[in-house]
């Protein structure tokens, strides 16, 4: 079994621990992984953004990283900008 077998496993296994633990009913959860360190960019969706500003307090971000090597796993609260820099990437342009 390799070390990419293995960071799988440990990554289903702490992704259903979180899930399924009463403690996180009514939150909203989303995840985000990486092959890359912790500070490897990553995308989020208008909704996810609008959704952590309106309910901070329900709303978090689990971000995985080092899958390959090292499975690490941080978890990120709102307001985002006190963590992360948000850039836009795609514009949509309408008549």
């Amino acid at each position: 079994m390799g070390r990419s077998d293995v960071g799988h496993r440990w990554i289903i296994a702490r992704a259903e621990r979180i899930g399924n633990t009463s403690l996180w009913a009514g939150y909203r959860r989303e995840v985000r992984a990486a092959g890359g360190g912790p500070a490897t960019d990553f995308f989020l969706t208008r909704t996810e953004r609008e959704v952590s500003t309106e309910r901070p307090d329900a709303w978090r971000l689990y971000r995985l990283h080092d899958l390959a090597a090292a499975p690490a796993l941080f978890q990120l609260k709102p307001p985002l900008e006190a963590a992360v820099t948000l850039t836009a990437e795609t514009w949509r342009a309408g008549f």
